[in-house]
């Protein structure tokens, strides 16, 4: 038999209006002490009395500490007017449940508000409790006794409440590496793609040459069908390697892949968008890696889509520059709405800018820009892309 699971929070917290309402209610009008004794006051002390003590339970989830400041302003109430404090199941019921919920749902700052309360308000019901200023030692212990049970709800709620902040974050944090290990994995078969359409063209062009050569006569005839023949197979196993890659609704695409000189384009589809966006290209791009290039057009693509999507208006500026060992990338922003270090740390498009520099040997860097903004900077070793 299945089982009926956790009640539902309206329905334990409609219990616990219920119950403290009974209580309260017997304490209030009825003289025969069935959960203590009856509490003092004129009729419409009595008749207020519900009203601070239960009718704010029903917040105690979501206004913890206000719902305790009513529940301890009416004691204080009910204590200052009579100068006799009420005693008896209602009281530990009322209040225990108001110190509970302040230190179990308030947020961490504002729980210790609770417990300051407390100790402010205590007194006052001590002082004014007729049995506590009798001075026989049982009622001395018995108040006492009072007082640390309202601590200890408190204590109670509060280390409930850490412990499920700690599930709490447990859990953000795995399904956090989680996703960022699909972004790794997506990336990673990302990267392999790109890879074999670049040594696939490669392959091809060798094979092509090779063939010519040999049908032209050339003289080494043998070495080049060894060439061709081994080009060939080379070329069945990359395509076979991508077949395993791709995913099933994934269709091979003879589009060539982008380069440096493909950034103009993506540039004016970003301005088209409403980001200004200035791009400097300097040095010499011509003779540089494939996967280089490639690399530099995916991590300038993915930086501008996160100007796109987090900058809101902004300006950037995109910045390539080819030196004698190395090609550096830097996009930045100045919006005022740049990704948090959170977002900085944990983004699919950062762990795949990483992913792709560290496959040459490379790095990334983003973060906030010295003078606001988000800035990205990649440098890619040149050895790395030969």
């Amino acid at each position: 038999m299945r089982g009926l699971g956790p009640l539902p929070r309206q329905a334990v917290d409609g219990a616990v209006v219920a119950l403290a309402l009974a209580l309260v209610e017997i304490t209030c009008w009825v003289s025969r002490d069935i959960v203590g004794p009856q509490i003092a006051g004129a009729v419409w002390l009595r008749a207020a009395l519900p009203i601070f003590w239960v009718l704010p339970l029903w917040w105690r989830r979501t206004h913890a500490v206000p719902v305790l400041y009513a529940v301890l302003a009416g004691v204080a109430l009910q204590g200052l007017v009579t100068r006799n404090s009420p005693e008896g199941l209602e009281m530990i019921f009322v209040v225990g449940c108001a110190a509970y919920s302040a230190g179990a749902y308030a947020r961490r700052r504002t729980a210790w508000h609770g417990i300051a309360a407390i100790l402010i308000v205590y007194p006052v019901y001590a002082v004014c409790d007729r049995n506590v200023r009798s001075g026989r030692t049982s009622d001395m212990w018995a108040a006492a006794f009072f007082g640390a049970g309202m601590v200890a709800c408190w204590l109670v709620g509060t280390l409930l409440r850490q412990q499920r902040e700690r599930r709490v974050l447990a859990d953000r944090t795995s399904q956090l590496e989680i996703e960022a290990a699909h972004a790794v994995a997506e990336e990673r078969t990302r990267l392999a793609r790109d890879l074999h359409d670049i040594v696939s063209h490669n392959l091809s062009v060798m094979v092509v040459q090779a063939a010519g050569a040999r049908a032209r006569g050339s003289s080494d005839a043998g070495t080049l069908e060894k060439i061709e023949r081994s080009g060939r197979a080379s070329l069945v196993e990359m395509r076979r390697l991508l077949g395993v890659l791709r995913a099933d609704d994934e269709q091979a695409t003879l589009v060539p892949q982008p380069g440096i000189s493909d950034l103009d384009e993506l540039v004016q589809h970003v301005r088209d968008s409403g980001i200004p966006v200035e791009l400097s290209v300097t040095g010499d791009t011509a003779a540089l890696p494939p996967a280089i290039e490639l690399s530099v057009f995916r991590i300038v693509q993915e930086a501008l889509t996160n100007i796109v999507k987090h900058a809101g208006p902004a300006h950037a500026t995109v910045t390539i520059a080819a030196m004698a060992d190395s090609v550096r990338v830097e996009v930045c922003d100045d919006g005022r709405a740049a990704p948090t270090a959170e977002q900085a740390s944990s983004g699919h498009g950062l762990i795949g800018m990483r992913e792709r520099a560290a496959l040459l040997h490379g790095e990334v860097v983003a973060g906030p820009g010295p003078e606001g903004g988000f800035r990205v900077a990649a440098t890619l070793p040149l050895a790395a892309g030969a």
